[in-house]
């Protein structure tokens, strides 16, 4: 049920309230019943609406980053409309060699700042996604491939200028401009932009067509 389903609910027990009052405003016991009920209500609708977002949390999200997961990724794709959009795919460099040196608990320190970083410099229906690992997409919408090889320079210097806790990391970068419906062939270049990246040495932006 939808939040404007709630709302109608709501509004339907209010109407019932006000027939009650109508029709026994001098019954002051029945007035203090239809309140104690209209609150019973919201409290529970409210519950619902948590509990419903808890779920939708669990079902969507990446439990350390709170970036969004592979399965809410191709839902959102398959609701697309058609048009021009990007995506950019991430991979931290020598992510595994941070792991060993400074400890897992660091390296998951590292992946949430990560998100921040990049939450600030992307809009906020862009969607997240954290692919596997240190690798991230992020869904660009209705942003063509020039604008999205700004976005994934700027991304680029935020994180080799920033001091995660005293350590200094990079990453690399592959572009993919989509037309219409995104598919499988898009995300195989996507894949293939960012290792073209990291055999020219990383720490950089590379897109294919």
């Amino acid at each position: 049920m939808g939040w404007n389903n709630y709302y109608l609910k709501i509004q339907d027990i209010l109407v019932f309230i006000q027939n009650l009052i109508d029709k026994y405003g001098e019954n002051i016991k029945i007035i203090q019943i239809s309140i104690f009920l209209l609150l019973v209500t919201l409290i529970t609708i409210l519950i619902i609406y948590k509990f419903k977002k808890l779920l939708e949390n669990y079902a969507y999200k990446d439990p350390l980053t709170d970036a969004y997961n592979r399965r809410y990724f191709f839902e959102k794709i398959k609701k697309l409309p058609k048009s021009t959009n990007s995506l950019i795919m991430i991979d931290i460099d020598h992510f595994k060699l941070i792991n060993d040196t400074y400890g897992h608990e660091m390296g998951d320190y590292i992946l949430k700042e990560l998100i921040k970083l990049i939450k600030v410099l992307v809009r906020k229906n862009d969607v997240i996604v954290r692919w596997g690992g240190e690798e991230f997409i992020i869904l660009l919408k209705n942003v063509d491939r020039n604008k999205a090889v700004k976005i994934a320079e700027k991304i680029r210097k935020k994180i080799e200028s920033y001091n995660f806790k005293g350590i200094k990391i990079t990453a690399s970068f592959g572009v993919k401009e989509t037309k219409d419906n995104i598919t499988t062939d898009d995300l195989k270049i996507l894949d293939q932009a960012l290792y073209l990246s990291k055999t020219k040495g990383r720490n950089q932006v590379n897109i294919l067509y």
